[in-house]
């Protein structure tokens, strides 16, 4: 996971969670094909801040935006693991941030 914290920084610039790794590092090496791979990103680096230090070097802020949700109740929907019910959950969550 650090290595792929790490690889995927050097890559793209972009500083991923632990849980983001696992999923990239899983998505890496699936067959090349014309469908898009997509992997969700779960959490903000700078929620692990000494995991992300040991593996890139560096700590992360916590973003302005963010505020006090660190501080706040955790809130989330149980959803099926199946392809429909993710895509609505995202859908309807992406419209309520509009």
């Amino acid at each position: 996971t650090l290595e792929e914290i790490a690889r995927v920084q050097r890559e793209t610039a972009w500083i991923i969670c632990p849980h983001t790794a696992v999923g990239t590092s899983f998505a890496r090496p699936l067959p090349k094909t014309d469908a898009a791979t997509i992997v969700l990103a779960t959490a903000h680096a700078a929620k692990f801040p000494e995991i992300i230090e040991q593996a890139i070097g560096e700590r992360v802020d916590v973003p302005r935006r963010t505020g006090d949700t660190v501080s706040r109740d955790e809130v989330f929907d149980i959803v099926p693991a199946e392809a429909g019910p993710v895509r609505a959950a995202i859908s309807a969550a992406a419209l309520a941030q509009t």
